[in-house]
């Protein structure tokens, strides 16, 4: 969790699920 290459964010923090 926490990566920005992820495709789904909440608000300024991106999550990798």
């Amino acid at each position: 969790m926490g990566s920005i290459e992820s495709t789904v964010t909440y608000g300024p923090v991106y999550f990798n699920t």
